[in-house]
């Protein structure tokens, strides 16, 4: 297995250019390891499948995934509504901890 990923990042920004760009190429590469970890870790699931095997599984984890995003989104726009003050003024509370995707994270 081979892959190749180009990311480009720019600011010109003097000063704080350089802290940024390196900031966000270690995020960057942080995000495509795991990305490719997991497919590691799935190769045994797709062995023996057929390309149309694999479009249906990709289908199955597509609605799947659009279903757990709109649960998501959901929860987020209903704490949003329980949350709003009465008063004219906003103040931006504490964020509530990140649900994983993964058991792992």
């Amino acid at each position: 297995m081979c892959s190749y990923k180009a990311v480009e990042v720019r600011l010109d920004v003097w000063g704080i250019q350089g802290r940024v760009e390196d900031f966000i190429q270690k995020s960057i590469r942080e995000i495509l390891l795991v990305g490719h970890r997991q497919a590691v870790a799935w190769l045994d699931d797709w062995y023996g499948m057929t390309i149309e095997d694999v479009r249906e599984y990709e289908l199955k984890m597509q609605s799947e995934t659009n279903a757990r995003m709109q649960e998501d989104l959901k929860e987020e726009q209903d704490e949003l509504d329980s949350s709003e003050p009465s008063s004219g003024s906003v103040t931006p509370g504490t964020p509530a901890p990140k649900k994983g995707w993964f058991p792992w994270s």
